[in-house]
């Protein structure tokens, strides 16, 4: 088969299954969501540390600001509250869909219409999703980082605020770097020195 035809055989073959898994299924938004924030509780949260921060579910998504999005994360400075738990706190907001499952679907329905045996595009998947749970810890730490400095618990230079400001937005664009990772990841995880030979 020409190289052309291929191609074309694969790219069709991604967006059929990126299709299936990013659909809104019944049930699978909210789902994602409360596994998102479970992640982020399990790895950002520390009960002895100064940041104290809440994952949790906003009261109602469908009406949410910015549209859809379905993740709270309450962040205090606890050096600031009082002997009650009370004090300043600041509400961050996050669309675990897009910033978690966009590029998790997107990954493994590049791993799945690959036309390599079973057995390794499992071994690949498992691999893979490893690494794209690390990129999207990686984002939200990049999130919280920046917008810790809105309770006191970073402080920055204008300088480096612009930096951190420009880090942030990087990070949770809707398309560009959630889909690049999870191209590099699945080149990385997926291929062997063999496959990259020109085929007849």
């Amino acid at each position: 088969m020409p190289n052309f035809k291929r191609s074309l055989v694969f790219a069709l073959r991604v967006l059929v299954v990126y299709a299936l898994l990013i659909a809104p299924w019944p049930g699978l938004k909210p789902l994602y969501a409360r596994y998102f924030q479970g992640l982020g509780r399990a790895v950002f949260v520390d009960e002895g540390g100064r940041r104290s921060l809440e994952f949790q579910p906003l009261g109602d998504p469908e009406h949410a600001w910015p549209p859809n999005f379905d993740t709270g994360i309450i962040m205090a400075n606890r050096n600031r509250l009082d002997a009650q738990g009370q004090g300043p706190r600041f509400l961050l907001t996050a669309d675990a869909w897009q910033m978690g499952w966009a590029p998790t679907a997107f990954f493994m329905s590049l791993v799945l219409a690959t036309p390599i045996p079973w057995r390794r595009r499992l071994r690949a998947l498992g691999w893979g999703l490893v690494w794209v749970h690390g990129f999207i810890l990686l984002t939200v730490g990049i999130f919280l980082w920046n917008e810790s400095t809105r309770v006191a618990l970073v402080t920055l230079t204008p300088f480096w605020k612009a930096v951190a400001n420009r880090l942030e937005e990087l990070a949770l664009d809707p398309v560009g770097p959630g889909f690049f990772a999870a191209a590099l990841i699945w080149m990385v995880v997926t291929f062997r020195r063999r496959d990259l030979a020109d085929k007849p």
